[in-house]
């Protein structure tokens, strides 16, 4: 990574450079090189020392960015101590001030850790760690105080912090006497306490009287000569008005959808959009829950399975010596497509089998091949069923080959499933002509019916192409960033199709493809945009309610499973973030293995509860139900799916709200009909509509209810209403199916807007 530094200074004067004269400045830079080298470097008095010092470190750190969890790296360096204000280590940047002179450098891993504040030669060492899932650098000396672990929490206009100091044997360090400073990113003071660590830890806030601002905070102990530097808050904000047009204000709490056109504001969200947070203009953080993000998907469409994606015949597409392929993959089928060729998942075009790269499945078995100069067409394989992944299901798969070790590996989610070892220094071959293939097999001329056979069958999203063979610990980077992670290494990376709407190439090298009647799908509900939940108080009639959407550093983890969250399936980990119930009134995710409390079944009707409950019938009007009466106005919704069906006609998947368990006396829903269409019923009276709908898709299916009626729902999209029967003060919730099996993921009940209508949201540009 090419990095930048700077160094200021006051005035420096002319005749000080004339009479060091040009030998002298060539002879000292060779003095601090030379002494650099034997024991790190001395700053002492020296903007290049400090530069050195900066390097010093920040090589240490990018040593590691391939290494595995747990991996250090030693240093060492003699200071003439660093200046308390300005010496930081802040996610990816590291700055280093000494006696007026300051330097700076980017690192490819974000860096926490301690600073030595008083002048002495010191010892280092940076670890590989994984902090929620990501890697980090953690930089420590041999000081009396080797770690200050720190948590920070802003609330409103007070900064809520935990604080414990610990020696270098990992033991709390007793009554330590420290000073709290709080700044903005830019230096300007804002407050500051004085606290001591009895027992070696210590709780407390302070007031900042700051509007949700850009932090430093710094911890200065200078009896032990050491400081710990933390910067937190957003890089950019946009203003949203919540107008609630009504004459009646809304129920408190509130649950407000917020709907983002994601493109106008990629420069600012990382990719999983884990740095985005909500607040008032105040500071107050609102809880907050994504239900659908930005990340799309490459589909094959059912009803026309001749979906693929070309890209240009780039020789940067046809590494030779070493090559990783890494991308997620969600099958409909995971054996041949009409029992003779597999299902492609790229590939160079073949010239009878004999050039370039190639990964399918066949039978469960995920084949990874490469035509190499002496060992021909080679494969290694794995079969992806025995290790638990089956159709409809998301998985991560790397394949990675080296010539200068001659090992091919493959990985799933992360870990490597089989190996194989050829002679070294072979290079793969290619045609001169073949093209990179995303989602298909295309051997060449004369490919007509066969080719049918190597078309993709199912969605497929975050394609990589390197020039290097990845390490073990990248690769489970890759598998634990989840379907919206960015590349690990910028270094080696020949491509990167996201699939997020389009097939181009974000790496830079213009490898940019071109659709073939693929279709590009949400990942989430299928609603268009990025989906938000906030959990607000009442809004006021005739009003309108100004909050901000606060975007943290693109290397910022804002999501965790209180405040700030996600719908389960939007991580890698099933519900890792998944803040549901401290958002809506009632929610479950159905993780575990058992139904959540209260929920019960009838007779005829099985409940497999893994990631989402599984529901199995062979007999009609069989439902699962909340043994609980739920006060209405309300609004019910579950997001699943119908898996497979007896008999098409009574294949539905319906919400429903009944006045008696199980009764459906009086109920609302939406049902799969007729093969082609959504229904509803409202007090027992069945209407269809012209929707379409799919065995296998996911569905938003809601329900609406108040004491004078009920409205029904399909993704946000109103089916019917009625006023005049059907309404009830209160009703059980219940999940209807007929002769099939069917799979929902969550559900939630959540607050009725006032006349059934939702407050507008107007989203504003960043500030």
């Amino acid at each position: 990574m090419k990095r930048h530094y700077r160094i200021s200074r006051g005035q420096v004067a002319l005749e000080y450079l004339i009479i060091i004269g040009l030998a002298l400045t060539i002879l000292t830079g060779f003095l601090i090189m030379t002494f650099y080298y034997a024991s790190g470097y001395n700053s002492a008095e020296s903007g290049q020392g400090v530069v050195l010092a900066v390097n010093t470190i920040s090589n240490a750190v990018d040593s590691l960015a391939s290494a595995q969890l747990g991996s250090a790296y030693g240093f060492s360096f003699v200071s003439s101590g660093f200046d308390q204000l300005a010496s930081y280590f802040c996610a990816n940047y590291i700055t280093l001030s000494s006696s007026g002179y300051q330097a700076a450098a980017t690192v490819n891993l974000p860096v926490y850790g301690e600073i030595p504040l008083n002048p002495g030669q010191y010892s280092g060492r940076a670890l590989l760690t994984n902090i929620n899932g990501e890697q980090e650098v953690q930089i420590s000396f041999n000081l009396l105080i080797a770690t200050i672990n720190t948590t920070y929490v802003l609330n409103g206009s007070a900064l809520l912090y935990n604080i414990s100091f610990l020696s270098q044997s990992n033991t709390l360090v007793n009554n330590v006497n420290f000073e709290l400073k709080v700044y903005t990113l830019t230096n300007t003071f804002i407050a500051a306490q004085n606290e001591t660590a009895v027992s070696g830890k210590f709780s407390g806030h302070v007031n900042i009287n700051h509007a949700y601002p850009n932090l430093k905070i710094m911890v200065l102990v200078p009896s032990y000569g050491v400081a710990n530097t933390e910067c937190i808050g957003s890089s950019a904000q946009a203003r949203l008005s919540i107008i609630n047009f009504q004459s009646s204000a809304t129920p408190s709490p509130f649950q407000q959808t917020v709907t983002i056109n994601s493109s106008e504001f990629s420069k600012y969200e990382s990719t999983n959009l884990q740095n985005v947070q909500f607040s008032y203009p105040n500071g107050t953080v609102i809880p907050s829950w994504l239900e659908s993000s930005n990340l799309a998907s490459f589909n094959t469409p059912l009803q026309s399975p001749f979906a693929w994606i070309n890209v240009s015949n780039s020789s940067l597409l046809k590494p030779t010596s070493a090559l990783t392929v890494s991308g997620w993959a969600n099958l409909r089928n995971l054996s041949d497509v009409g029992g003779v060729l597999p299902l492609a998942l790229f590939s160079n075009e073949w010239a009878n089998r004999t050039s370039g790269i190639m990964a399918y499945i066949k039978n469960g078995e995920l084949y990874f091949f490469a035509n190499l100069s002496s060992s021909g067409r080679v494969n290694i394989s794995t079969n992806i069923s025995t290790l638990g992944i089956t159709v409809n299901q998301w998985f991560n798969y790397v394949a990675t080959y080296s010539a200068a070790t001659g090992k091919f590996m493959l990985y799933i989610n992360g870990e490597p499933e089989a190996t194989k070892t050829v002679p070294t220094s072979q290079s793969i071959v290619y045609v001169p002509s073949s093209k990179f293939i995303i989602g298909a097999f295309l051997p060449g001329a004369g490919c007509i019916l066969l080719c049918l056979d190597f078309i993709f069958n199912g969605s497929m999203a975050n394609l990589q192409m390197y020039s290097s063979a990845l390490a073990s610990s990248q690769i489970s980077a890759l598998y634990s960033e989840g379907m919206g992670g960015q590349p690990v290494s910028t270094a080696s990376l020949l491509a990167w199709w996201p699939l997020s709407g389009n097939a181009n190439d974000l790496s830079g090298n213009g490898n940019s493809g071109i659709p073939i009647d693929v279709v590009f799908s949400a990942v989430g509900s299928g609603s268009t945009g990025t989906r938000y939940w906030l959990r607000l108080g009442s809004l006021p009639a005739d009003s309108t309610t100004e909050i901000l959407m606060d975007f943290y550093p693109t290397d910022f983890n804002v999501f965790n499973n209180k405040i700030t969250g996600e719908a389960p399936q939007l991580s890698s980990t099933y519900g890792k973030y998944d803040n549901g119930v401290n958002i809506f009134n009632y929610y479950t995710n159905f993780s575990g293995t058992s139904l959540p409390s209260g929920w019960t079944t009838s007779s005829s009707l099985t409940a497999t509860v893994s990631n989402g409950v599984k529901l199995a019938s062979s007999a009609g009007s069989q439902y699962l139900g909340y043994n609980t009466a739920v006060n209405s106005p309300f609004v019910f919704e579950i997001y699943g799916k119908v898996t497979t069906a007896t008999t098409v006609d009574e294949s539905n998947l319906l919400a429903i709200v009944s006045s008696s368990l199980g009764g459906a006396t009086d109920w609302a829903g939406e049902a799969y009909s007729s093969g082609d269409v959504f229904g509803y019923g409202i007090a027992g009276n069945w209407i269809t509509t012209s929707t379409s709908w799919s065995i296998g898709t996911f569905y938003l299916n809601g329900v609406g209810l108040t004491s004078s009626g009920v409205s029904d729902y399909v993704n946000y999209n109103l089916l019917g209403s009625s006023t005049s029967s059907g309404g009830l003060s209160s009703a059980y919730l219940e999940i209807w199916q007929d002769n099939s099996t069917t799979f929902v993921q969550w559900l939630r009940t959540r607050a009725y807007p006032p006349n059934g209508v939702m407050p507008y949201v107007i989203v504003g540009g960043v500030q």
